[in-house]
């Protein structure tokens, strides 16, 4: 009995020290998962930091990126280039106004004219739209196709029944325009000259074309001075520019000619010398045979290029328009007679 009762004993101590061992045996196991465990869930936990600080940052990024984005849209958008820089505005401003350039000035970025009241005030005016549309109709005008009305009136003018009937009569200049004469403007046919007076410069011939009663005004006190001039069979432009102090010559042709410039310098002389008595010396002014032109194509149509080019340069145009051009030219310049009003 106390045999088997110490063998229990043992059996039972034998138990527990295996019991012991295994727990033993386990705590290093179980130290080095925990560590591991630890260690994934430190490094999860880092990586989701990570995250969220990679998609902050992104968040903040992208939000950065929409306020700027957000802030560049509200900025007042800059007007288009559309009437040229700011010293033409300023020029053409100041010619629709009636203002000197210094008392005017063009602000680009609220379209806006400012104009100068006094010496210490501006004053704005908010005429951008209307400025605009005066280059724009500046520019369109030459073309501007002509009405029902007026057409009929030039084809009632061009008839061969009115050929002999006087059409009009320009008071002042004592010219009159006869059915004729206008007839010249017809598709085809050549601009007629009644003024020849010979083939040598005679000052007195054209003398008194140019007196203040028949003219308005004083003419040497234009900047630029056109003159038609009619070479047997061909028209030309020759240009008398005081305010470049230079002559030019304009031929639909591409010609030259050195005598009529000659006698131009000598016409202007002779001209100031008439009207106002006094000398001037010319003799330093340049030479310009003008190349950058607008040619003919055919035989007809010198007499309208000529008259263009003084149309355009009169308005202040560069030389925009072609041979195709002159079928509406001739019309329009037969209204234009009509109403004795250039337009």
């Amino acid at each position: 009995m106390m045999a088997a009762v110490a063998t229990n004993r043992k059996n039972t101590n034998l138990q527990a020290v295996e019991k012991r061992k295994r727990r033993s045996s386990d705590k290093p196991v179980s130290s080095c998962n925990n560590d591991s465990s630890t260690i994934s869930r430190h490094s999860a936990a880092r990586k989701v930091s990570i995250g969220r600080e990679y998609h902050t940052r992104c968040r903040g990024s992208l939000r950065f990126k929409l306020l700027v984005r957000a802030s560049v849209s509200k900025r007042k958008p800059k007007p288009r280039d559309c009437c040229g820089n700011n010293e033409e505005i300023n020029r053409e401003a100041s010619n629709l106004f009636g203002r000197s350039k210094a008392a005017l000035r063009f602000d680009r970025d609220d379209c806006k004219i400012l104009v100068e009241k006094d010496s210490s005030t501006w004053g704005v005016r908010n005429c951008y739209n209307n400025l605009k549309a005066s280059l724009l109709r500046s520019i369109e005008e030459p073309f501007i196709p002509l009405k029902e009305e007026e057409l009929a009136e030039v084809k009632t003018a061009f008839s061969g029944r009115n050929r002999m009937k006087l059409l009009v009569s320009h008071r002042n200049s004592n010219i009159d325009i006869c059915g004729e004469t206008l007839q010249c403007l017809m598709p085809t046919r050549w601009l007629n000259d009644e003024l020849v007076s010979g083939s040598c410069y005679n000052y007195q011939a054209v003398r008194r074309w140019t007196t203040k009663r028949k003219l308005g005004y004083d003419l040497i006190d234009c900047d630029i001075i056109f003159v038609p001039i009619h070479g047997c069979l061909h028209w030309t432009l020759a240009v008398i520019n005081k305010r470049e102090c230079k002559f030019q010559y304009l031929d639909s042709l591409t010609g030259v000619n050195p005598t009529v410039l000659n006698d131009l310098a000598k016409y202007l002389v002779d001209e100031v010398k008439d009207k106002s008595g006094q000398n001037i010396d010319v003799s330093s002014w340049d030479i310009e045979y003008v190349k950058d032109l607008p040619r003919q194509q055919n035989g007809y149509d010198c007499g309208m290029f000529m008259l263009k080019y003084i149309d355009f340069y009169s308005r202040g145009l560069r030389l925009q328009f072609s041979q195709k051009d002159m079928p509406y030219f001739r019309l329009r310049t037969a209204k234009e007679i009509l109403r004795l009003r250039a337009q």
